[in-house]
């Protein structure tokens, strides 16, 4: 579904078999869409009529990959020697943004949830019989749900797991009392130090300073706004994110409406929106 910036008007919508067929036929060169990201929130090329997965296409007429998963397969899981089969032959519950997920490590869309679900009640248990402290066992439940949720899924299961607005909500939600807090909580949630570096984009004429960056991992930035719209500082971040090939994450607060330029320019950097903030 597209949704205008403004956040009220519904500009287009698609529907889909479970392998990801448009129903009424696929877009075409003659008839391309008004967005390339269709089923699974994923490219959609209408020359070749398949879906970029990265490491493969995916064609949805025949649930199956344009070429062999380079994964050898799991005796255990039959199902994971099949070289091209999408999803485990189960599209309504799984997904496969990496072209070799679900053939890789086993994981579906609901398994990552539950599973950082999970890791953050027990550490934020653990945490809290330990110290006694609300808030450290807060801050130590977000960072247990937010690195389990990136590290299982990756970039293309947190992409696909972003609703309600565009963001994943984290179940264990910190309570800052200014936006430095904020900024403190999420550093050790995120295990980063503050960023005070700064990265120039265009051309060595403007800068910025992100809040927390690691090279091989994630820009990550804090937002305490009542919109988060496409602005020239986000626009700047995944600028950067994309010529260092990694992903951006904007976290924000619980009530944060997420306009549909912003959702589509932090997905494009494969990067997502936590709410995590109240």
């Amino acid at each position: 579904m597209l949704v205008a910036s403004d956040g009220t008007t519904i500009d287009d919508s698609f529907s889909y078999d479970a392998y990801g067929v448009m129903l009424g036929g696929n877009p075409t060169p003659a008839g391309p869409p008004p967005t390339s990201l269709l089923y699974a929130g994923e490219q959609f090329d209408t020359d070749l009529q398949q879906y970029y997965l990265r490491a493969r296409f995916y064609d949805p007429l025949n649930g199956r990959f344009n070429r062999t998963d380079p994964f050898a397969g799991n005796p255990q899981d039959p199902q994971s020697l099949h070289k091209y089969l999408y999803c485990h032959a189960n599209p309504i519950n799984s997904i496969d943004p990496s072209g070799m997920m679900l053939g890789s490590f086993g994981f579906s869309l609901g398994e990552v949830l539950f599973v950082s679900a999970i890791m953050a009640t027990l550490s934020g248990m653990v945490t809290y019989n330990y110290t006694g402290s609300v808030k450290a066992a807060v801050i130590v439940g977000a960072s247990a749900f937010v690195l389990s949720f990136v590290a299982l899924g990756g970039v293309g299961l947190t992409m696909a797991a972003i609703t309600g607005g565009g963001a994943v909500t984290s179940p264990y939600l910190l309570n800052p009392n200014s936006w430095q807090e904020a900024e403190s909580m999420l550093g050790k949630v995120l295990q980063l130090s503050k960023n005070i570096q700064r990265f120039f984009v265009n051309e060595m004429t403007t800068y910025r300073i992100p809040d927390f960056v690691d090279k091989t991992r994630l820009i990550a930035d804090s937002k305490f706004v009542q919109t988060l719209n496409s602005t020239p500082q986000l626009k700047d971040l995944a600028t950067l994110a994309k010529a260092w090939d990694i992903p951006l994450y904007i976290y924000v607060r619980v009530g944060t409406h997420v306009s549909g330029p912003a959702l589509d320019l932090i997905q494009s950097t494969d990067g997502g929106v936590i709410r995590i903030f109240k």
